[in-house]
């Protein structure tokens, strides 16, 4: 299995963030009110064409390499898959285009196989041959090759804005945004061949999951879990375990004011074993409050570590990492010093500090979206700017962490 399983999210339209300015937080607390020293240094900053535009998560590679998808931008402004070196020099190694069979906007990362090839997904199809997203490989040569094409309706999911996980079992596994009976999503099962199984269609009633968000997460326990955006018995989302024949049971149902609400960013398995997680509101400050972070067990059992308050962060929208220093790292949508996001640490002691707030570092755009931070090999943390940077198109960057609690 892939030591580095990250993705990047979908473009998603924050209803509550645009509904204007952010209400003024309540005090931040001692570990927020000192930011960590960092060192940060930006590596690349995307043009648009032919580097594409739009990075999200990434995934590390052998000899310190970095690879990516961009979701737009390229040779036919259609996405790009690239590869960064040690030495800071970007390649793409495949540019998607509308009118092929390969599909287009790649949104969701990439995860580097046990075969060595790299698996991603793309949320568009062909605007000739229709579908409505496809799975693709990219061989270690640069060959890329369809694996699936989704159609929608009730037998197939559509729009795989998220990744895939590479099971025990030698399988993947993944969830689509729409699709299946109820058009609420899917869970499925692909084979290396490329064949699709289509093994839970999300929706099926009230309580159900709903909407599923991020790559599934595989325990030890070798079923799989995730988060939904919907459903439940309130409607804002819940926490699931999903089998690899498709049985699902909701063991957590979100709710306020217990823990925050509308879980847009996936899980992150924990080194102890344990799931950690975020909502996109509830907590402190912020309009119906600014996120929180939490962690969960195998059965269910969710404790709320954080709640955001604009000054630390707002609208955490990505996954997490857990990185070997046994914190976790992770970055939100806004807040911090200049309303632009943070990028934060999680302390052993519980204890979250800013490790950096986002701004312009004096470009003509503003560095902002930070996306999912990855560990690379040397241990510093790596990650994309979702827009921003010299041409306004995006970025990849170094973050040097400093002790934490």
């Amino acid at each position: 299995m892939p030591l580095f399983q990250r993705v990047a999210p979908w473009a998603l339209t924050w209803v509550l963030a645009s509904l204007g300015a952010v209400a003024a937080a309540a005090a931040p607390d001692a570990a927020s009110r000192a930011p960590a020293a960092t060192d940060y240094a930006v590596l690349h900053s995307f043009s648009g064409m032919p580097d594409g535009a739009g990075p999200g998560g990434l995934v590390v590679g052998p000899g310190r390499t970095l690879y990516g998808v961009t979701a737009y931008g390229g040779r036919d402004r259609a996405g790009t898959i690239f590869r960064l070196d040690a030495r800071g020099r970007l390649r793409t190694l495949h540019s998607f285009e509308r009118l092929s069979a390969g599909g287009s906007s790649p949104n969701a990362g990439l995860i580097r196989a046990s075969d060595g090839a790299l698996y991603g997904t793309t949320r568009q199809g062909s605007e000739l041959g229709g579908g409505r997203g496809t799975v693709y490989r990219l061989a270690a040569d640069g060959a890329h090759t369809v694996l699936h094409t989704f159609r929608g309706g009730a037998d197939d999911g559509a729009v795989p804005i998220h990744g895939l996980v590479e099971h025990a079992d030698g399988h993947f596994y993944g969830f689509t945004a729409l699709g299946g009976v109820w058009n609420q999503g899917t869970f499925y099962r692909l084979t290396r061949q490329g064949e699709v199984t289509l093994l839970h269609s999300f929706g099926g009633t009230a309580a159900e999951a709903a909407s599923p968000r991020g790559t599934p997460v595989m325990a030890a326990d070798g079923a799989l879990y995730g988060v939904t955006s919907a459903g439940g018995v309130g409607g804002q989302g819940v926490l699931f375990r999903i089998t690899t024949a498709g049985e699902l049971t909701v063991l957590h149902a979100f709710e306020l004011p217990f823990d925050g609400l509308l879980p847009n960013a996936g899980l992150t398995l924990g080194l102890d074993g344990r799931l950690y997680g975020s909502t996109y509101i509830g907590g402190d400050g912020c309009f119906s409050g600014c996120g929180t972070l939490f962690v969960a067990t195998l059965d269910g059992a969710v404790t709320v570590l954080h709640r955001f308050n604009e000054t630390d962060g707002a609208f955490p929208t990505v996954e997490a990492t857990a990185a070997s220093d046994g914190r976790l790292y992770g970055s939100t949508f806004q807040g911090g010093a200049h309303g632009r996001g943070t990028l934060w640490v999680l302390g052993r002691d519980g204890g979250l500090r800013v490790l950096r707030s986002i701004d312009g570092d004096g470009s003509p755009w503003p560095f902002i979206h930070p996306q999912t931070l990855v560990e690379g090999p040397d241990r510093r943390l790596y990650g994309s700017h979702g827009q921003g940077g010299v041409a306004g198109k995006g970025s990849l960057f170094r973050l040097d962490r400093s002790p934490a609690p």
